[in-house]
């Protein structure tokens, strides 16, 4: 969202200097045409890069722990409420023994997200994947269609995978190649 921020502010500067140069009679009317149409589709090519997955895999199976999206979250005891981040419409849920791997569920205590930075054994996604792996064995597994995530604050890189039709989201972040944090999530709000 930054870039795109940035590239408003750097197009609407353009324009205005265009502008005072048009008013100026020092530029005609058609490079006004043209400049504005070159910017226009610039930005346009930008948003359509930064915010459309054009990929879509399955992964209407996908868990991560023993947790998948959109199944009722049962009262577990090895989980607490985190009360600091939850609020009517979203519970959130952390391991007692292991506040790096968090469930949010929905007020109808459907699981909207799960979030995994722990390094136990048994918290993996469906395909085996656990923090810890290399980036090239990630893409292995779950495939080439993916999206590079832009801005990923706090990670040297992060890729996306979508199910479209099912508005599910498996993102994988990476420190110096090795996986760090996993996020599944429903795309839906």
């Amino acid at each position: 969202m930054g870039i795109f921020l940035i590239m408003i502010v750097i197009v609407m500067i353009a324009v205005s200097l265009v502008i005072y140069l048009f008013i100026k009679g020092i530029i005609q009317s058609k490079v006004l045409v043209i400049v504005g149409s070159v910017l226009g589709g610039t930005a346009l090519f930008v948003w359509v890069a930064m915010f459309f997955n054009f990929h879509s895999v399955s992964l209407i199976n996908e868990s991560l722990g023993h947790f998948k999206i959109g199944e009722k979250f049962e009262g577990d005891h090895t989980f607490a409420e985190n009360t600091q981040f939850s609020h009517p419409k979203q519970r959130v849920y952390m391991e007692k023994e292991n506040q790096d791997f968090v469930v949010s569920v929905d007020q109808h205590h459907r699981v909207t997200s799960i979030y995994n930075q722990s390094k136990q054994k048994n918290l993996q996604t469906s395909k085996g994947v656990k923090i810890g792996e290399d980036y090239s064995s990630v893409i292995q597994t779950y495939g080439e269609q993916f999206k590079k995530l832009w801005f990923v604050e706090g990670y040297s890189k992060g890729i996306q995978y979508q199910d479209q039709s099912n508005g599910i989201i498996l993102e994988f972040f990476f420190n110096d190649n090795k996986l760090v944090l996993i996020e599944l999530r429903s795309k839906r709000k």
